[in-house]
C-alpha cells in the first residue's frame, strides 16, 4: 500500500476543501477546465511568498534552467541574465523582470519543504507524479504565447491577479513528441472561456487545453502544480523493458533474409507469433509495482536534518532515545511482503530496504504514526527506529509546517 506523511495538513483535500474536491473529481478531473476558491481555512502564506523567491534568487546560487525568464514578445537568451557558469545574476534577472519578463522557478517542490509535502500528498491522491513550478509576472505582461501542455495543471494564485483565456481545438490527451502548432487564424479566434484569478483562486486546466495568460494591472505570483500522467503506453513500455531483461529472444536481431519481409503474409505470421510469445512474457502482476515505484521514485523529500539525524544514529545514545522519531515529511513510501519472502520491502526515497518479516507490522505502525501497541517491545522499537533514522526514513527533527487560518 502506498502511503505518505500528511500530518501537517498539506493535502489536496485541505487546499480545495473536501466538498469541492469530491465535486472536482466527479465533474472536472481529466474532463474540462474549472476554477474556484481555495478552502477558507487554508493559509496560502504557508506555501510560498515573494520573500522566499527573492532569497532563492539572491542566495542559492541558482542556475539556468532552474530559474529562467520568458517573454511572449521576444526570446530571452540565457546569456542575458546568467554568468559564464550558468548561475543566474539576480540583478540582471530583476531588470528583465521590470522590462516585462516572467520569472520561472522550476521544480521548487525539490527544495521547498511545504511544496514538497503538498506535491507528495497530491501524488498519493491522484496516482500521478506532481511537480511545482512558480511564475512571477510583472503588470500587464505575458510569459508564454498561446499553447497547450502534455499534462494536467492546477494553478493556485498566491498574490496579485492574472487573466486566463482558454480556446477550443486542442488535442485529446497529447503524448510525447506532440507540440502545439500555431494555426493561421490564431489571432482571430475568440476564447471559449476567459476569467481572472485573484489571490486565493485556483484553476484546473486538463492537458491538451489551449490557453494563454496575462497579468492584469498588478504583478502576479502563482504556483502551477503539474500532474504528470503515467499512461497505458508508459506501463506497457515498462513491462516490455522488464520482460526484455528476462527473455533473451527480445534482444535478438530481426531476421535478415529478405524473404521474411518481402512476403507480407510471411512477415505478418512471424510478427504475430512473436506477439503471442510477448504476451506470455509480460507480467501483468508487476503493473501495480511499476505504478507504485514510478510515484515513489519521483518524490525524494528534503532532508534538512540529515546530518543531525546521522550523528544521532551514530551516537552512544540508547535505542530508546529514538522511540519518538517520526516519518520524514514529504516522503512517499510502500511497505509490502510477498507470501513466500522472509523479509518485507520498504520502498521510499528511491531506495529499497529489507525489513525482517517479524518486524514488518511494527515498522508499518512506526511509519504511519500509530500509537504504541501494548505488546510492543521497547528495545525493538528503539532498535528499528534507529535503523530507519539512519536510512533517512524517520527523523528526530519534528519541525513541520502547520496550516492555520489567516484570520
Amino acid at each position: 500500500m502506498l502511503s505518505a506523511n500528511t500530518n501537517s495538513g498539506l493535502t489536496l483535500e485541505r487546499l480545495l476543501g473536501a466538498t469541492r474536491l469530491e465535486r472536482f473529481f466527479d465533474e472536472a478531473f481529466r474532463q474540462r477546465p474549472c476554477h474556484d476558491r481555495i478552502a477558507a481555512d487554508f493559509n496560502m502564506s504557508t506555501l510560498l511568498d515573494l520573500g522566499t523567491l527573492d532569497t532563492i534568487l539572491g542566495t542559492s546560487a541558482a542556475r539556468f534552467p532552474d530559474i529562467r525568464l520568458v517573454n511572449h514578445a521576444r526570446e530571452i537568451r540565457p546569456e542575458e541574465y546568467t554568468w559564464s557558469d550558468q548561475r543566474v545574476d539576480p540583478l540582471k534577472a530583476a531588470r528583465l523582470f521590470t522590462e516585462g519578463a516572467t520569472l520561472i522557478y522550476s521544480a521548487l517542490h525539490v527544495s521547498v519543504p511545504t511544496l514538497q509535502e503538498l506535491c507528495a500528498a497530491m501524488s498519493l491522491s491522484l496516482g500521478a507524479k506532481t511537480q511545482a513550478n512558480i511564475y512571477l509576472t510583472p503588470p500587464a505582461a505575458q510569459g508564454f504565447p498561446r499553447h497547450w501542455d502534455r499534462h494536467d495543471v492546477l494553478i493556485v494564485q498566491v498574490e496579485g491577479s492574472k487573466t486566463w483565456r482558454m480556446y477550443e481545438g486542442g488535442p485529446a490527451k497529447p503524448g510525447p513528441g506532440e507540440h502545439y502548432q500555431r494555426p493561421e487564424q490564431e489571432d482571430t479566434q475568440p476564447p471559449a472561456t476567459e476569467l481572472t484569478l485573484r489571490a486565493g483562486d485556483w484553476l484546473y486546466v486538463p492537458r491538451g487545453t489551449i490557453h494563454e495568460c496575462e497579468a492584469t494591472d498588478e504583478s502576479s505570483l502563482h504556483i502551477t502544480f503539474g500532474w504528470l500522467p503515467y499512461t497505458w503506453r508508459d506501463l506497457f513500455v515498462d513491462l516490455l523493458e522488464q520482460a526484455t531483461a528476462e527473455h533473451a529472444w527480445l534482444r535478438e536481431e530481426l531476421p535478415c533474409h529478405r524473404a521474411c519481409w518481402n512476403d507480407r503474409s510471411a512477415s505478418r505470421e512471424t510478427v504475430a507469433l512473436r506477439i503471442r510469445e510477448l504476451l506470455t512474457a509480460l507480467d501483468p502482476g508487476a503493473a501495480a509495482d511499476l505504478v507504485r515505484d514510478d510515484l515513489i521514485g519521483a518524490h525524494r523529500p528534503a532532508t534538512q536534518s540529515a546530518l543531525r539525524d546521522a550523528l544521532g544514529a551514530m551516537s552512544d545514545r540508547s535505542d530508546t532515545a529514538f522511540e519518538g522519531a517520526k516519518l520524514r515529511p514529504g516522503l512517499l513510501f510502500s511497505l509490502s511482503q510477498a507470501p513466500d519472502e522472509p523479509a518485507a520491502t520498504l520502498r521510499a526515497g528511491g531506495r529499497r530496504i529489507a525489513i525482517d518479516g517479524d518486524a514488518a507490522d511494527l515498522a508499518q505502525r512506526l511509519l504511519s504514526g500509530a500509537p504504541k501497541h501494548p505488546d510492543d517491545d521497547d528495545a525493538t522499537i528503539g532498535l528499528l527506529s534507529r535503523a530507519l533514522v539512519r536510512e533517512g526514513i524517520l527523523t528526530t527533527n519534528h519541525a513541520t509546517p502547520t496550516i492555520e487560518n489567516d484570520a
